[in-house]
């Protein structure tokens, strides 16, 4: 493999990272990227996400479970004694939460030693679990005897602990895609796993952008995709597939393998041996081209059309509900078996609130598990892992608007435009219908909204601000309508472009728009 170019691509990914650093604490600068889909505040008071562990701090503690500190923790698993387990990369170390307390069971760093950063540095020591050392790990899962492996990220390899030890099961320590036995095999950055009932393991070698399997006698072997510096996106065959730095791995309990495909912004499904896409679609018009990334978005409802934003963990619930830590879009989304792409949790903006779901924050939510009707969410950022319940046979959507609330007024002939229980008001071009499509005036709805609208001449542009946000139209290239100079856009176009929940309401000839 071309390890420079590993190397030039994770430079991309390091600036990335830190630019979504910066992005959370508010510091955005220019044209925020605009979210597509359906937002719809207002959630059933009995869904309550709250911290499970982790006060919030970056630093390293053990002890009480609300009082203890993570560094960036990632990857989620239960143990067999019910306890969560959580690979907790920047203090490069697998911790345990059980009855109220935070314990390391293997891993740590040493004082003093930091890397070009700052942050603790890595290590690479098998051995006793007090003295052994990770490099950002960043996956963890069990086989059926309880054993628990590790995706060492940093350290290209497949660690296990068993007993009072820490192995190296497979890779060689060093980037790079080779086949083989134990540490003949090579990885590039791996970090998803999971283990199907037979204890073969599978892992998402992210920037080999495959999936390789593991057998239970330690030969690794290519799974699913063209393994390469470059990822891409393609369904079909195991071999002829292609992945886009997938992640977060899970099975559910038909032996089906669920992929987050974070690069290429969907879900993929291996079913025997062909590979699917599950949910969401890839805008293959929209490839980013400095990364290779397609463009990330967000939006519900059918699983053949709903967007994602760098998803990176999974979980499978018993009647094969998919739950999604949507990374980048700050939520916790669920794939139905019926098809349907809810969300259960999250804002959407980034932050640290716990309570009601639909008012609940996370900062990049990464990974997220199931257990005994509670999904465990990592919440990254925040250094904190969270819990909330679950009803997997009735998922509560959160977001969905309350028409019974508005107060419309009696049917008329204009139509009525209510944005967030707020009618708006047109003092001179109206809204209206064509086609059976509704057009509404942009600056009035806006306004109403508490957004600055502005008009640039020049490129006949459209310029909307709203607290850091900055969101354009472009009117030479969009499909918007100008009537009497003003720029109207469909009640779709609102939908898909700036992530507003629409309702039409036809018994009072309103469109009801609800935002965050």
């Amino acid at each position: 493999m071309n390890i420079s170019s590993v190397k030039a691509k994770r430079c991309v990914l390091v600036l990335i990272v830190m630019t979504y650093a910066l992005f959370i604490l508010g510091f955005s600068n220019g044209e925020e990227p605009v979210r597509e889909g359906s937002l719809k505040p207002g959630t059933p008071e009995n869904v309550v996400v709250e911290v499970f562990a982790g006060s919030g701090e970056f630093k390293f503690e053990e002890g009480e479970a609300l009082k203890a500190g993570f560094r960036y923790p990632y990857g989620l698993a239960i143990d067999k004694d019910g306890g969560l387990l959580v690979a907790d990369s920047f203090n490069h170390a697998v911790r345990k939460i059980i009855d109220g307390t935070v314990e390391t069971i293997a891993g740590g760093y040493d004082e003093g030693m930091l890397d070009p950063y700052g942050f603790p540095d890595g290590g690479y020591v098998d051995g006793k679990k007090a003295v052994s050392r990770f490099n950002k790990p960043r996956g963890i899962a069990l086989n059926s005897k309880g054993v628990i492996y590790i995706t060492d990220t940093e350290n290209h390899s497949i660690r296990k602990i068993v007993g009072d030890k820490v192995v190296t099961w497979a890779g060689s320590g060093s980037a790079g895609y080779r086949n083989g036995k134990g540490n003949t095999a090579e990885f590039c950055f791996p970090t998803g796993i999971a283990i199907d009932k037979f204890d073969n393991i599978y892992v998402a070698d992210t920037l080999n952008n495959c999936i390789r399997k593991i057998s239970p006698n330690g030969i690794v072997t290519l799974f699913a995709g063209k393994p390469g510096d470059e990822g891409g996106y393609k369904d079909g065959w195991l071999f002829e597939a292609m992945f886009n730095e997938p992640t977060g791995l899970a099975f559910d309990n038909e032996g089906n393998l669920y992929i987050a495909d974070s690069g290429n912004q969907v879900i993929r499904k291996i079913s025997g041996s062909m590979v699917s896409t599950y949910a969401g679609v890839v805008n293959e018009n929209e490839k980013i081209a400095e990364t290779g990334y397609y463009k990330g978005g967000y939006r519900d409802g059918n699983r053949e059309t709903a967007l994602f934003n760098f998803p990176k963990g999974l979980a499978v619930t018993g009647n094969g509900t998919v739950v999604v830590a949507d990374t980048w879009n700050n939520r916790i989304r669920a794939v139905k078996p019926d098809g349907e792409v809810i969300t259960i949790a999250g804002t959407g903006e980034p932050g640290e609130v716990t309570g009601p779901a639909g008012k609940a924050m996370f900062s990049g939510p990464v990974d997220v598990v199931y257990c005994s009707g509670f999904l465990y969410i990592s919440d990254m950022w925040n250094n904190t892992i969270k819990r909330m319940p679950f009803d997997e046979e009735n998922p509560i959507q959160i977001n969905i608007p309350d028409i019974d609330e508005i107060q419309f007024e009696p049917y008329s002939e204009n139509i009525q435009v209510w944005i967030d229980g707020i009618k708006v008001e047109f003092p001179d071009v109206k809204p209206f219908t064509e086609d059976g499509v509704q057009f509404v005036p942009v600056r009035f709805v806006f306004e109403t909204w508490g957004a600055e609208v502005d008009w640039e001449q020049e490129t006949k542009t459209v310029i909307i601000k709203k607290e850091y946000k900055v969101a354009l139209i472009h009117t030479n290239e969009e499909p918007v309508v100008f009537k009497n100079d003003r720029t109207m856009v469909s009640t779709q176009y609102m939908s898909e472009k700036f992530g507003f929940s629409v309702e039409w309401i036809p018994e009072y000839n309103a469109v009801v728009f609800v935002t965050q």
